[in-house]
């Protein structure tokens, strides 16, 4: 039954049931079990992955489709959803294709679930990190340095490397820089180097130009590729062979 609550005038009054949503587990499970959406925020959608109670341990799955005709326990016994992951939802298309893999090879759907998604990390938030980066400080000893003053080869190369590469982890920066921690360190007691937390996030990668021309084909590679593209535009089956060495360009 629902839940009750009084209202203004001490009357009770019943609230609104959370929704019913499927999550398919990455485990040897025949099909999706029945959890309650979070309160608060919208139901999840089919494909949102998220975290939720398992036991006594807390597992990551998918949202489901809904299944008709199924035998169900009442809401209010459901274990609500704990979380819903930022990751990007488990498109239809594969989640379709989890269902075909599991009927034919005769396998749990949780199971082939768990071979799309066996990195778990991967679908969490990633941490802040550290970074290193130049300090007024430091770029003024470095300026003073290219003047002459008197600046250790360690020293100077770290400085460079963070002003030629921009900011990184202390172990990049001495990598980098072809030094030892402790000279990072040193410059960051001394102020010339400064450590900051940035989003876990990676800066996005520009998306390549495919347009783009290639590097010139040599006389035998300008033939093979004539012949294959010619074969992509007859838009029949064939089978070519590339002979070469393994990195030549094939």
């Amino acid at each position: 039954m629902a839940d009750l609550a009084a209202n203004s005038a001490g009357e009770e009054i019943a609230l609104p049931l959370p929704a019913r949503v499927r999550v398919m587990l990455p485990l040897p499970l025949p099909e999706p079990l029945d959890y309650a959406a979070p309160s608060g925020i919208p139901p999840p959608r089919p494909g949102n992955f998220v975290r939720v109670d398992l036991g006594s341990r807390r597992v990551i799955g998918v949202v489901w489709e809904e299944a008709d005709g199924a035998e169900r326990l009442p809401v209010e016994k459901l274990k609500p959803i704990l979380d819903v992951l930022p990751a990007p939802p488990l498109p239809p298309d594969l989640r379709r294709f989890v269902e075909r893999v599991a009927a034919y090879t005769l396998a749990p759907p949780g199971m082939v679930l768990k071979m799309a998604m066996s990195v778990e990390e991967a679908l969490l938030p990633r941490a802040p990190h550290r970074v290193c980066a130049i300090t007024p400080s430091g770029a003024g000893l470095l300026e003073s340095a290219e003047l002459g003053q008197k600046l250790t080869p360690a020293r100077r190369r770290v400085l460079q490397a963070l002003e030629d590469g921009g900011a990184c982890s202390a172990a990049e920066l001495a990598r980098r820089a072809g030094c030892g921690a402790g000279v990072v360190r040193g410059l960051i007691a001394a102020g010339h180097i400064g450590e900051e937390f940035v989003s876990g996030e990676p800066p996005s990668e520009p998306v390549p130009d495919w347009q783009s021309e290639g590097p010139p084909l040599s006389r035998d590679q300008e033939q093979a590729a004539r012949r294959l593209v010619e074969r992509v535009h007859g838009s029949g089956f064939s089978v070519t062979v590339l002979d070469g060495v393994t990195g030549s360009g094939k």
